[in-house]
């Protein structure tokens, strides 16, 4: 049986800030990102149809905003995913 592939819309993403744990769709998370702090990155994703959790890697690459990923961007090897941030 083939899994099927989950939509952008269907995927939450946890992210822990300081202040707590904040869940927002990843569709949300790729067109705001982190805004004003920088260094927060989704930690959890999960299916909101199944309640699966899914591993980070549907989280496209450069919008993991992890240390390697901001390197990669800083490089330009990597197309800067919030531009305006």
């Amino acid at each position: 049986m083939q899994q099927r592939k989950p939509d952008l819309d269907h995927i939450m993403v946890t992210i822990n800030h300081p202040f707590g744990t904040i869940e927002t769709p990843l569709s949300e998370w790729i067109a705001i990102g982190p805004g004003t702090r920088p260094l927060l990155a989704p930690s959890a994703a999960y299916d909101t149809e199944t309640g699966a959790a899914l591993p980070l890697s549907v989280i496209p690459f450069r919008y993991r905003n992890t240390l390697l990923s901001r390197l990669l961007v800083r490089l330009k090897l990597l197309p800067n995913p919030w531009p305006n941030t």
